[in-house]
């Protein structure tokens, strides 16, 4: 009897593990996919701005230009969604294109790649 209670407690047990560990991979698979849409939005918001102002080759400078002072709520609205990728950086490729990168939960780098005229590409 005693017996059959321990192994009850074990199988409890593992079972209870096996479920934290899929809550821990559902949290961390819902967090990667809030980043990467976050990412899509800034990248398309910088992409028309970048666009509507200076095109891509400047485009880092859209949010800091006191003659723009009328995309400051658009450039407010970026800053908020940039908190959520940590440690982002933006690149302008040869092509015309802007990557942003980020830093993941998994301390790994992700990234997003669009061009002018294309869809949202992912490395």
């Amino acid at each position: 009897m005693l017996l059959d209670y321990a192994m009850a407690t074990a199988l409890g047990c593992a079972g209870m593990a096996g479920l934290f560990h899929l809550a821990g991979e559902v949290l961390t698979l819902q967090n990667q996919v809030f980043q990467y849409g976050a990412a899509e939005l800034v990248l398309r918001e910088v992409k028309t701005l970048a666009h509507l102002t200076h095109g891509t080759e400047h485009f880092s400078g859209i949010c800091s230009e006191p003659s723009l002072k009328d995309l400051s709520f658009y450039c407010e609205v970026l800053d908020g969604w940039l908190t959520h990728l940590p440690n982002h950086r933006f690149e302008t490729l040869g092509d015309g294109s802007i990557e942003l990168s980020w830093q993941l939960p998994d301390g790994a780098r992700g990234s997003l790649i669009t061009g002018l005229g294309e869809a949202m590409r992912y490395p």
